[in-house]
């Protein structure tokens, strides 16, 4: 399920369904909020429709919405966010090494990724716990940081197995 925007004038909504590749609703919506995506699996769920599994661009408040449907970010949306804190280019081995995990996110299982990524991170440690020369309490490399926090707090609300 995604939104797609046109000039700041309107959103379509759009939920489709994994299998036929087919829309299973769509709705022409003022903006993009939580409220229309729930609206739209409720209505769904009205009609008899069963969801198996939901894939969303991780909007706060989603990916946690229904504890009893298996949930994941989409990868183009996580690569994204990867991108966003590492650029596509990183200088230094610890980002081009865990750009590479986003990168490679379709061939990993949950606990491949999450033993992918705690081998990164120990490999890495010490670069990553870096503390800034002026402020002690201050981590030096704060997007490398929120990278790494980003894909650990998304394996962490995955309820399938497969990435």
């Amino acid at each position: 399920m995604d939104t797609t925007h046109f000039k700041q004038r309107f959103a379509v909504l759009v939920l489709v369904d994994s299998l036929s590749s087919k829309p299973v609703y769509f709705r022409f919506i003022p903006a993009e909020k939580n409220q229309y995506y729930f609206e739209a699996i409720s209505e769904l769920m009205e009609k008899g429709i069963k969801i198996q599994s939901i894939t969303c661009d991780g909007r706060r408040g989603l990916l946690n919405a229904y504890p009893d449907i298996p949930t994941q970010m989409c990868h183009f949306h996580q690569v994204g966010r990867g991108i966003f804190y590492l650029t596509k280019s990183p200088k230094f081995p610890a980002g081009k090494a865990l750009l590479e995990l986003y990168y490679s996110l379709k061939s990993y299982t949950k606990e491949t990724l999450n033993q992918a990524l705690l081998q990164w991170l120990n490999e890495y440690k010490t670069y990553f716990n870096e503390r800034s020369e002026h402020n002690a309490k201050r981590f030096k490399h704060k997007r490398l940081r929120s990278a790494y926090w980003s894909l650990k707090r998304s394996i962490n609300c995955r309820k399938s197995n497969l990435i």
